[in-house]
């Protein structure tokens, strides 16, 4: 009875404090520990430790040689040399000799003559000679003289009259006569003999009273009357 009790208070003692919260104390710094760094090496992983400089050595140049490869030593100046100019002479490649003016020779001026090409000696004016001037004359070219003065003779004059081309010549003072004025006058055209004063007259103003046209005599003053005012009333048209 006693050992049943005492398993009863236990159990509630238990409960209790599993039922009350827990105080975890936290770390101070609360920091991740720094991963180590590790190799492989012979087949196993082993701490990696970095060199104090941590560089990457140089790469050794390297060159073919006979079939193997074997370090390759820079010369002191790391200059390609100048390639030596050659020429092809009688099938062969021979070095060529650059002449010490590198110029190339004039070539040789040549004509035809006779249908073979001789050299070609030029004049010491070196002129193209006149062309001879020729103009047709009765089927054949013959020269042509130039005159003296080389002028174009003045072409004549001409009109036609009476069905011919005679030479017209030119009154001396080479002036147009006046045309005379002329008007039509009963079916006829006559000569217009225009006013001394060459005025146009007035025209007499007219009207047209009682289906008559009349003169129009304008009033002294010329202004026009008032007009009277009107109103409409009772179907009339009465003073305002």
């Amino acid at each position: 009875m006693n050992f049943r009790l005492f398993t009863f208070l236990a159990v509630c003692l238990l409960g209790q404090v599993i039922a009350s919260p827990m105080y975890v104390k936290r770390q101070d710094d609360n920091t991740i520990p720094a991963e180590i760094a590790t190799k492989g090496q012979n087949g196993q992983i082993v701490p990696y430790k970095r060199q104090a400089d941590n560089t990457i050595p140089a790469e050794i140049a390297t060159k073919g040689e006979n079939g193997q490869i074997v370090p390759y030593k820079r010369q002191d100046d790391n200059t390609i040399p100048a390639e030596i100019a050659t020429k092809g002479q009688n099938g062969q490649i021979v070095p060529y000799k650059r002449q010490n003016d590198n110029t190339i020779p004039a070539e040789i001026a040549t004509k035809g003559q006779n249908g073979q090409i001789v050299p070609y000696k030029r004049q010491n004016d070196n002129t193209i000679p006149a062309e001879i001037a020729t103009k047709g004359e009765n089927g054949q070219i013959v020269p042509y003289k130039r005159q003296n003065d080389n002028t174009i003779p003045a072409e004549i004059a001409t009109k036609g009259e009476n069905g011919q081309i005679v030479p017209y010549k030119r009154q001396a003072d080479n002036t147009i006569p006046a045309e005379i004025a002329t008007k039509g006058e009963n079916g006829q055209i006559v000569p217009y003999k225009r006013q001394a004063d060459n005025t146009i007259p007035a025209e007499i103003a007219t009207k047209g009273e009682n289906g008559q046209i009349v003169p129009y005599k304008r009033q002294a003053d010329n202004t026009i009357p008032a007009e009277i005012a009107t109103k409409g009333q009772n179907g009339q048209i009465v003073p305002y």
